[in-house]
């Protein structure tokens, strides 16, 4: 099996893990939306902000070592899960030293027991066997979709039973910890491997580790720099509603295209050396990312008002416009887990890390001379200020590479010419069944997705010669085969 075609297959893969992983979680939202209030919602986003950035200080980068090391032995693994342990249980003490004066700085005391309970990640996240990240190494992601669904149903069951039950945030929290707990005990079922204390591989996987940790700090912090302000710029009922919805602004990003750029380290590691495979590979992933997230972008700003009064109720919808702004977040984030995964492997992890360090002191400077303002003005602001940075790494990489700039964005204009040529005509033509609400949204969706689609197939048929056009027609080809014989033997 070709490399592509394994990639293909992971992501698939990953997607179902996803789709199941995010399904549950939808579901999950729907509930707890109308059990919980806003500022429930807020307690929690506040507590996983602060927990998760104490947790990417313990990242070492461990699992990007073994993915992208060439040979890999039982010395390299060991002596990743020793440091971990080591590094994880170090922060995570010190976090809990700097809680009561964490909660005393934002002004808000009682997010203190929240932080105690959910700094458990710490500890539970280095324990999880590394024998695992072998399978990543291969481009096997089957045995992670029985991890998936094990712990998302435990934790499903576990949220929804303590909501009903408490109908305060302590629900949410508990099922966090036991969505971490449960795919580390079971990593020890999937794989043979057991690990034992080690450093005999210390000095050089600290070498490959000190760029890591400042990247992922900095990275993190450029990522969640609006939530960071908005927990000290305004109420918890505010932190609640905007983590609410950028987590379903997000959703698409996280469930269905990181699936497809998760492989890709491994992917672009083995054709580093060739740089023409390399473009091809970059420009292909970027092609197949935004003709899957396009569509979506346009129908969430289109129609934010409709879907956050599906998803989350009457109490929600009076900020569903900050939906829509964050569509260039959801962009954004899609584009750049490609861009970060090439530079990683052309080994600029230093450049990522000034790169991040930039855009976030940018992106701080700007929010932080925004105070006073509005949510909507600051989520606007938040949003253009993601995606102009992602255009510049966009740029950057295709320098990089070496290839031609009109080649690549050329490529990258199809969805995006495609799906607002598309949105365009089926608004017009839904205006001639005056229809509002849910059912707008359907009909307008099943207009939109045959035009998009449509559009997109005539487009893709004008390009004969560029190889990543020819390698799409034949992914698709061969996925509508496998269709056609699977209903076939249905039948």
């Amino acid at each position: 099996m070709s490399l592509t075609n394994r990639s293909i297959q992971s992501s698939m893969w990953i997607l179902f893990m996803g789709l199941f992983q995010r399904g549950a979680g939808i579901i999950s939202m729907i509930i707890l939306a109308r059990l919980l209030t806003p500022t429930d919602f807020g307690i929690v986003a506040l507590a996983t902000i602060l927990v998760f950035l104490f947790d990417t200080l313990s990242e070492l980068g461990n699992k990007q070592y073994i993915i992208s090391k060439l040979d890999v032995n039982d010395d390299d693994l060991n002596t990743a899960w020793t440091l971990n342990i080591i590094f994880k249980l170090v922060i995570w003490v010190v976090f809990l030293l700097l809680i009561p004066y964490i909660s005393q700085y934002m002004e808000k005391p009682e997010i203190a027991p929240a932080l105690y309970l959910l700094s458990l990640l710490l500890p539970i996240q280095a324990m999880g066997n590394p024998g695992v990240w072998l399978y990543l190494r291969e481009l096997n992601y089957r045995p992670f979709v029985k991890v998936t669904m094990v712990s998302k149903t435990l934790g499903f069951i576990t949220v929804i039973s303590l909501a009903l039950l408490f109908e305060n945030y302590w629900a949410m929290l508990i099922g966090t910890l036991l969505g971490y707990l449960v795919p580390v005990i079971l990593s020890y079922y999937i794989h043979p491997f057991r690990p034992s204390l080690s450093l005999n591989r210390a000095k050089v996987q600290s070498s490959y580790s000190q760029w890591i940790i400042f990247k992922g700090l900095v990275g993190y912090s450029r990522s969640q720099v609006d939530s960071m302000l908005i927990t000290k710029f305004f109420d918890l009922k505010i932190v609640g509603v905007y983590t609410m919805l950028k987590n379903i602004s997000a959703i698409p990003g996280q469930q269905i295209i990181a699936p497809l750029v998760e492989p890709l380290l491994a992917v672009f590691s083995k054709s580093k050396n060739d740089k023409v495979n390399l473009s091809y590979q970059f420009n292909l992933s970027m092609l197949v990312v935004l003709i899957m997230v396009m569509p979506i972008a346009v129908l969430l700003f289109n129609f934010h008002f409709q879907i956050i009064g599906i998803i989350l109720g009457s109490e929600w919808v009076q900020h569903s416009n900050l939906l829509a702004a964050m569509i260039f977040l959801l962009i954004s984030f899609s584009i750049s887990g490609i861009l970060t995964q090439i530079l990683i492997a052309l080994d600029k992890v230093k450049f990522i890390f000034y790169y991040d360090v930039i855009s976030f002191i940018a992106a701080a400077g700007i929010l932080i001379f925004l105070q006073g303002q509005s949510i909507e003005t600051f989520t606007w602001a938040r949003s253009l200020i993601a995606i102009f940075t992602s255009i510049f790494l966009l740029a950057f990489v295709i320098w990089q590479l070496k290839t031609s700039y009109i080649h690549s964005f050329s490529l990258i204009l199809l969805p995006v010419l495609s799906s607002l040529i598309a949105i365009y005509l089926a608004k017009l033509i839904v205006t001639l069944f005056s229809a509002e609400g849910i059912v707008e949204l359907i009909i307008t969706g099943f207009i939109f997705g045959i035009l998009y689609l449509t559009i997109l197939a005539i487009a893709l048929s004008t390009y004969k010669k560029p190889q990543e056009i020819i390698q799409l027609k034949i992914i698709l080809n061969d996925y509508l085969k496998n269709v056609q014989n699977k209903i076939k033997a249905f039948k």
